[in-house]
């Protein structure tokens, strides 16, 4: 039987909220697709009137909510503030021993929930004996292992594009702040013949080279195959300059997270 979820992934900028529609729960090799999709800022209270227009939340039956994320004081401002009439209050992950694969790393309880999340939804789209590169860009951007067998191997994480470049204009006296968005309308030249048009290759052609350094030295580790995945809001950014078959999945965090719900909770009665 079908039944509606809705996704929220707690970001410390911003709180994603994703629709899906989960027609067979006991399917544990297929990645859930999402309908509808909102954003708010983490920084404010919620406003449950425009999620609920927005996601047209009025006309669902047997809505089922989940929530996960980096932001444990807005998690709880949406806890405390959740509408009744979207019924109980999100289902939360309570141990990283609810993921479905070892988290092969120092300190496995610090490792990010939105990491951990990109894992369990790469797991379900990787070929059986192929490593994975994972890349998600938003505040921060992250390049994860995951290996053959599932498990989480670690990775890195470096600031993202608005990141640097409000770095650049707070800890300087003289550097413009770019604002990211014009990244997205024109590639810029390597060679800036300006101030603001040298900051813009720095941002843009600096992150694209540390990203495919860090692919070229973790491949390095991985035996076999590997495959590549994007996700985040500067995918766009980076996906002309990865290796040719990278694939780009959006909003792949939330994917992981009603992954995991489902997986967790396939057991007890609907």
């Amino acid at each position: 039987m079908s039944h509606t979820v809705l996704a929220i992934d707690v970001g410390n900028i911003r709180a994603k909220f994703g629709l899906f529609e989960i027609q067979d729960r006991s399917d544990s090799t297929k990645l859930p697709n999402f309908g509808l999709t909102t954003a708010q800022s983490s920084a404010n209270p919620i406003n449950w009137s425009s999620v609920i227009s927005e996601l047209k939340l009025e006309t669902r039956q047997d809505l089922r909510a989940v929530m996960a994320g980096s932001n444990p004081v807005a998690m709880q401002g949406i806890v405390d503030s959740w509408p009744a009439s979207l019924g109980p209050v999100p289902w939360q992950l309570q141990s990283r021993a609810d993921f479905p694969f070892e988290i092969k790393v120092d300190f496995p309880d610090k490792v990010g929930t939105d990491r951990l999340l990109n894992a369990t939804a790469v797991n379900r789209l990787k070929s059986k004996n192929s490593t994975a590169l994972v890349i998600d860009t938003g505040t921060a951007t992250t390049v994860d292992l995951v290996c053959t067998d599932g498990a989480f191997l670690g990775g890195a994480i470096l600031p993202g594009f608005e990141l640097c470049a409000r770095a650049l204009h707070r800890y300087t006296t003289t550097l413009p702040l770019l604002d990211v968005h014009d990244l997205f309308d024109r590639i810029p030249d390597a060679v800036g013949k300006n101030t603001h048009d040298a900051v813009c290759s720095g941002l843009y052609w600096g992150h694209v080279g540390a990203v495919n350094q860090l692919l070229t030295s973790m491949s390095a580790t991985c035996p076999g195959e590997v495959e590549v995945y994007v996700t985040g809001g500067a995918s766009p950014l980076l996906e002309p300059h990865l290796p040719s078959q990278t694939q780009v999945i959006p909003h792949l965090g939330l994917r992981g997270l009603v992954a995991l719900y489902e997986t967790v909770t396939s057991g007890q009665s609907s």
